[in-house]
């Protein structure tokens, strides 16, 4: 390898410790979720987990994410949280970085710059969402492969569906590598995973086949269908410009390899392009015809994103030997402009600086529940009983963990249960993003005596309206209580 792909690779080292130290301080002094449900909901459950190790045993909070956080929100809270999935975005380049130096690949110090110019993969991990470090967990499985620890990997590989619920499509392409590579002794660990928590559910749950279970309400209207295109049409947008034209011709010149080598097949093909391929056809297929549970969401495919710059990297890599042919130099620096033009592209454009402001900054909804909407419930409602609201932002800004809450309690049980609240300081909170299709809305209950609206929050960010209606009980009607 030539001194200078030697630089390019301490370079990348240094842009990865300076962007981790930088992120690490973001992470400690900005106040963004970056989403304003999924995000929260996991830390709530991580946070519970702290208290009670059974709440990690749910499919939604994905059990082996809710576990290995735990120990950082005990230490920190949300912000902890957000530290151990910014480490976790990092690691993930990091070893991204290892996997293209393990295949031979000259320019594998390239790898981070890719990475953090597609703004989405870092942004992401300043939430509480489990994708960062599930992408950890798919590099460590193919670093292991590659290191020759069958073992570890597959032991790795399968808990990644106690990371992310649709990582099972990729154990039969780890099933696959290990048979190529005659690994007949290891594979059974791909069930390790699914064993530990199932064991771990009979004896917490009284339940070894919660396993099975589908985590998600398939009669929810969050979730939807749409186009064939939507998630490669996502995937454009989390990459961005020049990065998408060389994924898409690396994807290309691997479909190109692997036809003409086996060898490339069933190592190189297998391990990178095949698994960043699934998750994108089985997300577009979930998505296009309607089934299981998607809501159509990005996000998701930040997951793989790491391998889709190790394609990127393997375009790059070949552009390079086929320009060296003609002139070394002149190669060289075709593919500096390159690498160039997808770090500086997406921040010349915008799309880098949205999602750095999503990842960092309070959204107006965010800012009106803690600045607001809290400030007013503590200042003429407090103590209250029960708070009934669907409103994640609402749980953080109280300090109250919505899973499992005595305290805020879900529309949906108010709606199925209106009797149990009855107490004269329980209070409603109705919004108009997650409530608006629930009954009872704001014209049942101005028909009803019982509830009193007594403030109402306003807000337009971007032209969407977004409302809030704070209700009190009407003391009249409240169930007497008993003295102290």
């Amino acid at each position: 390898m030539s001194r200078t792909f030697r630089w390019i690779g301490w370079l990348g080292l240094g842009a990865l410790t300076l962007s981790t130290a930088w992120f690490i301080y973001l992470g400690f002094t900005t106040g963004g979720t970056v989403d304003g449900g999924d995000s929260i909901f996991h830390y709530f459950h991580v946070e519970r987990t702290t208290q009670d190790f059974s709440s990690a045993l749910r499919l939604w909070a994905k059990p082996f994410y809710t576990l290995i956080a735990a120990p950082a929100v005990a230490l920190g809270g949300f912000t902890g949280l957000k530290l151990f999935n910014i480490l976790s975005a990092m690691a993930a380049l990091a070893g991204a970085s290892l996997i293209a130096r393990k295949l031979s690949w000259k320019g594998y110090g390239f790898l981070p710059f890719l990475g953090l110019a597609a703004a989405a993969f870092p942004t992401y991990a300043f939430s509480g969402l489990t994708e960062s470090f599930a992408s950890l967990l798919l590099i460590a499985s193919i670093l292991a492969l590659l290191y020759e620890r069958p073992a570890l990997a597959y032991l790795l590989a399968s808990l990644l569906p106690y990371c992310r619920s649709e990582a099972k499509i990729l154990l039969p392409l780890f099933l696959l590598y290990g048979l190529y590579h005659r690994h007949f002794r290891q594979l059974p660990l791909l069930a390790a995973g699914s064993l530990i928590f199932s064991m771990l559910g009979a004896y917490y749950l009284d339940d070894w086949a919660w396993i099975f279970e589908s985590p998600y309400q398939l009669d929810n209207d969050y979730y939807g269908h749409g186009s064939w295109l939507h998630y490669l049409k996502q995937l454009v947008h989390l990459l961005y410009g020049p990065l998408t034209i060389l994924t898409a011709m690396g994807v290309l010149l691997g479909l190109y390899r692997a036809w003409r080598s086996p060898a490339y097949r069933r190592h190189t093909w297998l391990l990178v392009h095949l698994p960043a391929l699934a998750i994108l056809a089985g997300h577009t297929t979930v998505w296009a015809l309607g089934i299981y549970a998607s809501a159509g969401l990005a996000r998701v495919l930040v997951f793989v994103l790491p391998l889709y710059f190790l394609i990127t990297l393997e375009s790059l890599e070949a552009f390079y030997q086929w320009t060296t042919r003609l002139n070394k130099k002149l190669g060289l620096g075709l593919v500096l402009v390159l690498v160039a033009l997808c770090a500086w592209l997406p921040y010349e454009r915008g799309n880098a600086a949205y999602h750095w402001k999503t990842a960092l900054e309070r959204s107006p909804r965010h800012q009106l529940v803690e600045d607001s909407i809290v400030p007013y419930i503590e200042a003429h409602h407090t103590p209250f009983n029960r708070l009934v609201s669907d409103e994640p932002l609402l749980g953080l800004a109280l300090g109250i963990n919505m899973v499992d809450s005595k305290r805020i309690k879900s529309w949906r049980l108010m709606a199925q249960n209106a009797n149990l609240f009855n107490h004269e300081k329980d209070l409603l909170l109705w919004d108009n993003r997650w409530l608006n299709q629930l009954k009872p809305g704001p014209a049942e209950l101005a028909q009803d005596p019982c509830w009193h609206a007594v403030k109402k929050w306003t807000i337009q960010p971007l032209g969407k309206r977004q409302e809030f209606i704070l209700y009190e009980r009407d003391p009249a009607c409240s169930a007497p209580q008993k003295a102290p």
